[in-house]
């Protein structure tokens, strides 16, 4: 993801934000408005007998002044209210070229009709508007960082999920009948293995499913149950006629099982290298101390990767 593609989703985040709040906020600030006007007219109503307007009925040509003082009082009470009084009069009247900021409301009595001019003062972007949209600025970055990080994350699991089925498919595919190993992605492909290495190839296979976070030093005797599971494998060749040699001693000669068992499947995996670290007991990293703590388990195998016929 590129700092391109952040600006553009935090703009469009921003814009989507920014117009829903000014929409509902015009709604709101108009509704109010109306609300305010109507209690403006019912207080002006009420005070009309005390204003002294002119009157053609009563031949009276009131006291603008007066007037004026009482629209300067009423102005001062509404002065953050955005609206205004410009003019309480017995004729309409419009005191601004720009009429769609003023209105006339209409208030009759039995002796008089008045008219009263308002002028709505909304401002394009208030105090409260610009706190509103630093707040959207900010929104919409975190909203786009976390955006980024979710597609981000939905790729690698997609890549996760791929690779995992691609190793879900792949198999290593063990013949007891014909004593060879093989895998299910290069066909006509059959390396053979002598009998001590494959029993405990089998058996080391098994034993490390059972027992995944194993350790296996080539320092120290195979585990019993290891050596077990391999002679049961080599009785199984028994049963099938391949040998009628006595068992061979598992524990003797273990560097030289597992660099038997490491050619074989060199062969084997020669075209999908990558399958190694689940198949391949691994090698020491050096001599000395460092071959001391070495493990040739198989602690990346799991149940259904190895196929055995003739079990």
């Amino acid at each position: 993801m590129t700092k391109h593609f952040i600006t553009l989703n935090a703009l469009l985040i921003f814009v989507v934000l920014t117009l829903i709040y000014f929409t509902s906020s015009q709604l709101s600030l108009r509704h109010d408005i109306g609300i305010k006007i109507t209690e403006l007219e019912k207080q002006i109503a009420l005070d009309l007998p005390l204003l002294e307007l002119p009157n053609e009925f009563l031949h009276y040509s009131g006291d603008q002044a007066a007037v004026s003082l009482y629209i300067e009082k009423l102005n001062q009470h509404l002065s953050q209210q955005y609206i205004s009084v410009v003019n309480i009069s017995s004729k309409p009247t419009i005191a601004n070229t720009d009429e769609t900021n003023q209105l006339i409301r209409q208030l009759n009595s039995p002796n008089q009709v008045t008219y009263i001019t308002l002028s709505k003062n909304i401002p394009f972007v208030r105090k409260v508007d610009i706190a509103f949209m630093i707040l959207f600025a900010f929104v919409a970055l975190i909203m786009s960082y976390w955006r980024k990080k979710i597609i981000e994350q939905s790729k690698k699991y997609k890549i996760n999920v791929a690779k995992n089925n691609e190793l879900a498919d792949f198999k290593l595919c063990i013949d007891l009948q014909t004593k060879t190993l093989s895998s299910n992605y290069v066909d006509n492909l059959h390396v053979g293995l002598a009998n001590k290495p494959l029993c405990f190839y089998l058996a080391l296979a098994d034993y490390c499913i059972m027992n995944n976070d194993v350790i296996l030093n080539q320092n120290k005797d195979v585990p019993e149950d290891l050596i077990k599971l391999a002679n049961k494998y080599f009785y199984r060749l028994t049963e099938l006629g391949h040998t009628i040699r006595k068992r061979p001693n598992f524990n003797n000669s273990l560097d030289k099982t597992l660099s038997e068992i490491r050619a074989a499947l060199d062969e084997v995996l020669a075209a999908t290298p990558e399958y190694k670290e689940i198949y391949y007991p691994p090698k020491a990293a050096g001599e000395g101390s460092r071959s001391r703590v070495h493990s040739y388990a198989l602690n990346n195998l799991i149940q259904g990767q190895i196929r055995v016929k003739g079990k």
